[in-house]
């Protein structure tokens, strides 16, 4: 689960306002990962990958909040003193109860699997800010009229500010950094229907079209990668 797009959730945003229920053959893996972890697990979602001729069961853990979700997927287990981020002791437990308990959750019980963990809170974050990047850049460039700023752009949960020059990055970044975040917060904050994500200290990157220009050949792509 990695976009507002994917199905896995769009299904647990119906789960956590109360349209839909986790399915029935989930429920009990659901427990289990709750108590073993202290996590609260939204929603399991699996289905099948295929990588040439082989196919997998995928395992999604669906956790409701970033601290759960980092709780959970970064707490690397040591192999021969390496720690290895995909290889965490929670991943190792939950592969092990669902081999022997919970063969019967997957599509393909006779084929391997792996189990991966996503965020819902962040995925939903993305949707807030979402809402807002249709109207609030031209919204800010408008209020501030500030014939310094080139351009004020919104992805993904940041907001970047682009001066024309970088000798006027820290000018404007302390002249208008405190309105723009206030202002941001504002706008979230009507576009939230969660009542469990906060939204203060929006993230905020004073840039230049200079750097853009130069360093990344004027292209988008480049300048997120």
């Amino acid at each position: 689960m990695t976009t507002i797009n994917d199905k896995e959730f769009r299904e647990s945003k119906k789960i956590y306002f109360g349209k839909k229920k986790i399915k029935n053959e989930y429920i009990s893996l659901k427990e289990f990962i709750t108590k073993e972890f202290n996590v609260e697990v939204l929603n399991i979602a699996v289905d099948i990958v295929k990588r040439g001729k082989e196919k997998s069961n995928r395992v999604q853990v669906i956790l409701k909040t970033d601290s759960d979700f980092k709780k959970y997927f970064f707490n690397p287990h040591p192999t021969d003193g390496v720690w290895n981020p995909n290889d965490t002791e929670a991943n190792k437990r939950i592969y092990e109860e669902i081999k022997l308990n919970y063969r019967n959750i997957l599509k393909l019980p006779d084929e391997k699997f792996f189990i991966i963990g996503s965020s819902f809170e962040n995925i939903a974050r993305q949707e807030i800010y979402g809402q807002i990047n249709n109207y609030l850049p031209n919204k800010l460039m408008n209020e501030l009229n500030e014939n310094k700023i080139w351009m004020i752009k919104l992805a993904f949960t940041c907001t970047y500010v682009m001066c024309y020059n970088t000798s006027q990055i820290n000018e404007i970044e302390n002249k208008y950094k405190k309105i723009i975040q206030n202002k941001i917060i504002t706008e979230l904050k009507k576009n939230n229907p969660y009542d469990f994500i906060s939204l203060e200290n929006p993230l905020i990157v004073f840039d230049s079209k200079e750097n853009f220009d130069n360093n990344y050949q004027g292209n988008w792509f480049y300048y997120f990668r």
